[in-house]
């Protein structure tokens, strides 16, 4: 989720201010462990920093202008909006039959689950030969 990573035991009022001047996007390498005092900006998808053990979503944020603070509104528990990978699968679940046409959110789900390499066959192709005269 959009929000901030943070120490949850850093929020023990609201609102709380803490400095957050780093941003990790999805896809992007990890942040700077998260101390005490501090949060990142994480987007959707984005890995969540050593440190941290719960997000803040940016609905119960609010930027402070000028600066490289923000407060939060709502005392987050440990966890909060924290997915780990593959948790929505079970363990020894079929997640694609045989055949499936792999595409980008095929090849997401795989990733999250650990799957690499993925071994794949080429779409299969027919034909047939010129007919034989005589």
């Amino acid at each position: 989720m959009d929000g901030y990573a943070l120490r949850s035991a850093d929020v023990v009022d609201v609102p709380t201010e803490l400095v957050a001047n780093e941003a990790v996007m999805a896809g992007s390498g990890p942040a700077e462990p998260v101390e005490p005092g501090r949060a990142v900006r994480v987007m959707t998808g984005a890995s969540v920093p050593e440190g941290a053990d719960a997000v803040c979503i940016v609905e119960d944020t609010e930027f402070v202008a000028g600066g490289d603070r923000v407060v939060i509104h709502t005392k987050p528990k440990p966890g909060a909006n924290v997915r780990q990978p593959g948790e929505d699968i079970v363990a020894g679940q079929k997640v694609f039959g045989p055949g499936t046409v792999l595409g980008p959110s095929h090849l997401g789900v795989l990733a999250s689950i650990g799957i690499d390499p993925v071994t794949t066959y080429p779409r299969l192709r027919a034909g047939c030969c010129p007919p034989v005269t005589s």
